[in-house]
């Protein structure tokens, strides 16, 4: 064919557009098919119309641009250029999923789907919402079909109840789940920047970063519950009921994975006059949705807890609900083995603590459970009316009293926080990032008032070169003597 220059131009024009077409259906970049001025097939009926195609294919994901007002089009011509109208007016509106089909009937028309390679297909896929899934693209911007504006607004104060209710549904079912911040509702990585700066302008968090937003979403999910039976906060049960972990998709979009395990010890609702109008009071999960909870299905699900709960602390719930005498039986403690009458009026359910009047000793103190042989009911009920008490737990799990009360200092490195936060996830909570790394390196802050330094300060000594205590004498006196002790041991 050399010599027909002609017939070869436009056997290579008409490659050239196949290519392009080829390049768009597997999500690559579409070039102009450019043309030289003197260009002798510019005028030609197939070439004109190929132009404009790869024109139109140009415009795909550019809602800014404008349909091109040429010549009339034929039909395949007119119909790729709705197509294209239709998924740049609809980006932002419809799912990914509808979009990627009408990318797909576009390949289709223009005979080339058996190249086609879907728009998502290079994203981290997180799967499909199900009994055990959640996706939430954010927490702070609520999704765009239910935005009251056209612009976006955010919502943090009201957004956060739709993630409150999917934890209240988690809690309450029978498997848990996990709850995906920044995942949208096909299942692929949208990322937490736009969130993380929208509460760092609200003043919601104070750095710009995953462990500060982390914080954040642990300090609404935690601060939001309370027993549905007793109305007890249960934030301390949480602690290690609900872990954070950030996630980063395979194309750097950061994730927050929110595992919530089932709430064995009960049902959880919302705490009283915390939620705004229109929601329930609680929540559970089922085939996949979070549906309110009623008392039918609240009457089912604590059968099937009770069944299940056959333990100790089962029997403990037992004797302070009806006010009767729990006996340890065989109760470990620095002066023996021996059982001990108990009446239980407070409960710490995942710490396996009860605080209680000891009848023997005439005292109310705390009782770890794991230290006794079983637990027994006695017919006796209590002896006397128990009101409040200034005993309760720290966060390091040892007895506190408010009136002892003194707030220790501490600061950590990145590595002493994250061990702070695995062992005693209640203690995380109070953790603070400093806006720089001290002289010693340390980059977070706990403050936490203690009665008692045994268990912050083994904490302490867990961790050397990784914390440092800024304030509280009694702590500085604790790993002093215990220092001394541990090296006549080396000795």
């Amino acid at each position: 064919m050399s010599d027909r220059p002609d017939d070869v131009a436009y056997m290579e024009l008409q490659r050239q557009y196949l290519v392009r077409l080829v390049a768009f259906s597997r999500n690559r970049d579409v070039t102009p098919l450019a043309l030289s001025d003197d260009d002798r097939l510019a005028s030609n009926a197939d070439v004109v119309v190929w132009q404009r195609i790869i024109s139109e294919l140009n415009r795909y994901r550019h809602p800014e641009s404008r349909t091109l007002t040429t010549e009339v089009r034929d039909n395949q011509d007119a119909s790729i250029n709705k197509l294209i109208d239709a998924s740049n007016s609809l980006i932002g509106i419809i799912n990914e999923t509808e979009l990627n089909n009408i990318k797909k009937s576009i390949a289709q028309k223009l005979g080339v789907d058996d190249e086609y390679v879907a728009i998502n297909a290079d994203r981290t896929f997180y799967g499909e919402e199900s009994s055990t899934l959640e996706l939430k693209k954010s927490i702070v911007f609520p999704p765009v079909n239910r935005r009251r504006f056209k612009e976006v607004e955010a919502e943090p104060d009201v957004q956060k109840w739709a993630i409150l209710k999917t934890v209240c549904g988690f809690l309450n079912s029978e498997l848990g789940g996990d709850l995906l911040l920044g995942v949208n509702d096909n299942g692929y990585a949208e990322g937490l920047d736009a969130d993380i700066s929208e509460l760092m302008r609200e003043g919601l968090i104070k750095v710009a970063s995953n462990d500060a937003y982390s914080r954040y979403v642990q300090s609404v999910v935690e601060d939001a519950f309370v027993d549905a039976d007793n109305s007890n906060p249960i934030g301390d049960v949480l602690g290690s009921d609900i872990t954070y972990a950030t996630e980063t998709s395979k194309e750097g979009k950061y994730v927050l994975r929110v595992r919530v395990k089932p709430y064995t010890f009960g049902l959880v609702k919302f705490k009283d006059g915390s939620r705004p109008e229109g929601l329930h009071d609680s929540y559970v999960r089922q085939s996949g949705k979070t549906v309110p909870m009623t008392p039918s299905l609240a009457s089912r699900l604590r059968a099937q807890r009770t069944a299940r709960d056959t333990s100790d602390m089962a029997l403990l719930r037992k004797a302070a609900d009806e006010k009767r005498v729990a006996v340890l039986k065989g109760y470990a403690s620095s002066s023996g083995r021996c059982d001990r009458q108990i009446e239980v009026y407070k409960i710490w359910e995942q710490r396996r603590t009860i605080c209680g009047y000891d009848i023997l000793n005439k005292k109310t103190r705390l009782f770890k459970v794991t230290r006794c042989e079983g637990v027994e009911l006695a017919a006796q009920k209590w002896s006397r009316a128990h009101g409040t008490t200034n005993l309760d737990i720290d966060p390091f799990g040892m007895s506190f009293e408010q009136y002892k009360a003194q707030e220790m200092v501490i600061r950590l490195s990145a590595y002493g926080y994250r061990l702070l936060v695995e062992e005693f996830p209640v203690a995380g909570k109070l953790v603070q990032q400093l806006q720089a790394a001290d002289a010693s390196g340390a980059m977070f802050e706990l403050r936490c008032p203690i009665s008692s330094p045994e268990g912050l300060g083994r904490f302490i000594m867990s961790v050397p070169g990784h914390a440092w205590i800024v304030q509280g004498d009694s702590l500085k006196e604790y790993v002093e003597e215990k220092t001394k002790i541990l090296t006549q041991c080396i000795g």
